[in-house]
């Protein structure tokens, strides 16, 4: 969901979008859990 957002607010076209969707999930995925690994490495949770 959070990468359709994301993307919808590109203006890029439906056909553009499908291409990098599952792509820019992924990454955002993985942003989090290094995230949260970096907070909990920290101390911080």
């Amino acid at each position: 969901v959070a990468a359709h957002q994301v993307l919808d607010q590109t203006g890029m076209n439906v056909k553009d979008k499908a291409l990098i969707v599952d792509k820019l999930a992924a990454v955002l995925i993985l942003q989090g859990y290094l995230d949260k690994f970096n907070f909990m490495k920290n101390g911080e949770i």
